[in-house]
């Protein structure tokens, strides 16, 4: 069974190196564009507010501002979701290379 295993172990090593290189590159990433998309996200957002409360443009410009802002506010959470099923890839690689 080793013996069997043995190639699929060599060739899952640089997968593995690829893999982490990418996860801690997206955490540094996700980091630190999630201070700055919040900041903006919410300030849209209540632009957003304020256009629609003091009529100070269409409702239509309102709901795409609000729809921004919630792009940008919830965006980094998406992104902390994808680097979860990265990181859960690679625990079954290593599970695949260790036993």
């Amino acid at each position: 069974m080793f013996l069997v295993k043995l190639p699929f172990r060599i060739l899952s090593l640089p997968v593995l190196a690829l893999l982490i290189v990418i996860r801690v590159a997206s955490l540094l990433v996700t980091g630190i564009s999630s201070l700055v998309t919040n900041l903006i996200g919410m300030t849209v957002v209540l632009a957003a507010a304020g256009v629609w409360m003091f009529q100070l443009g269409s409702d239509h410009d309102a709901y795409m501002m609000l729809g921004f802002g919630l792009f940008l506010f919830l965006a980094p959470k998406a992104a902390d979701r994808l680097i979860d099923k990265a990181t859960a890839l690679i625990a079954k690689i290593v599970f695949l290379i260790i036993v």
